[in-house]
């Protein structure tokens, strides 16, 4: 599995914090777990800091191909998330459920090629011009959701709530980055005309209107831990 370096090294981290807290107490308060869900599967290490208060970080990595419709062009798209994300979450009471914030970051992108809608007409509706597949060869672009998006979000996480080894989690929320940044380029004889490039960047703009809800990624996870 892949998982970025900066996420190896936030758990490596808290993995040091936690050996540095068990000398003083004991090694239950150290997990590590793996999961998977919207970000991808990944592994994770938690350090609770009281009976209230678990810091976690986990390294995440994902590859999705995704195809969908804008105006009249079809966009095939290869969606690649290798993201690294940091948690405070607290648990009332110190049982098993938990409210948390945190912030994903990483390579959250989407490259996307462009084809005609149609299967038997060979032809691109540009910003409502019509080019042969002759004239414009290919549409390709991509979708960036942003190096890094502020978290907020609930769960159920039981690993330092009881006197097991251990422990499943289940959390939902959401990642707020910006607005995603898209860029979009042909291939073709026209490709550099003008009046191409022009209407290349009405659909352009037409693209990021339909993707701007991505902006909002929803954030769901299911895993398990081992507690030391």
């Amino acid at each position: 599995m892949k998982i970025t370096f900066s996420a190896l090294a936030i758990v490596a981290a808290l993995g040091v914090a936690a050996q540095a807290s068990a000398q003083s107490s004991d090694t239950s308060s150290i997990a590590i777990g793996v999961g998977a869900g919207t970000l991808g599967g990944g592994v994770s290490g938690s350090v609770a800091l009281g009976r209230s208060l678990v810091v976690r970080a986990e390294g995440n990595f994902l590859s999705l191909n995704e195809g969908f419709n804008s105006t009249d062009v079809h966009y095939s798209g290869r969606l690649r998330f290798n993201t690294a994300a940091g948690f405070a979450e607290l648990h009332p009471a110190g049982g098993p459920f938990f409210a948390a914030v945190g912030v994903v970051g990483g390579d959250r992108k989407t490259t996307v090629k462009g084809s005609p809608t149609s299967g038997t007409v060979q032809t691109f509706k540009i910003n409502g011009v019509t080019y042969s597949i002759s004239q414009i060869a290919q549409l390709n672009g991509s979708i960036d959701l942003g190096s890094s998006a502020p978290y907020v979000g609930v769960g159920f996480d039981n690993t330092f709530a009881h006197r097991g080894h251990w422990g499943l989690r289940i959390a939902a929320g959401v990642a707020a980055g910006g607005s995603p940044s898209v860029s979009l380029t042909a291939t073709g004889p026209l490709a550099s005309d003008p009046i191409v490039q022009s209407n290349l960047k009405a659909e352009q703009a037409s693209l990021s209107h339909d993707v701007k809800d991505f902006r909002y990624y929803p954030v769901v996870e299911i895993g398990l831990s081992r507690r030391f």
